[in-house]
């Protein structure tokens, strides 16, 4: 008899989507079904919508730029002591 390897904390919709788990958690280790259905998402996702995924990207490419060129007016918050 093979084991039942199913994963009580974790749900499908009708189409065979998950829709709860905890795909990375250093306590329990790596869900690696779980990780790769959710790339699997954000590829679908990104598909559906190329224009929003191309107006995202091309803004963090702009403001990545603006901070390697040192044009950037991103400071971080005076409280936070890391910097």
């Amino acid at each position: 008899m093979a084991a039942d390897n199913t994963k009580p904390d974790i749900e499908t919709n009708a189409s065979g989507t998950r829709e709860s788990g905890v795909p990375l958690n250093s306590a329990l280790g790596v869900d690696r079904q779980a990780f790769l259905d959710a790339w699997g998402d954000i590829a679908e996702a990104s598909m559906a919508q190329p224009a929003a995924l191309f107006n995202v990207g091309a803004e963090f490419a702009s403001k990545c730029a603006n901070i390697l060129l040192g044009n950037s007016d991103l400071t971080p918050d005076p409280a936070d002591k890391r910097f």
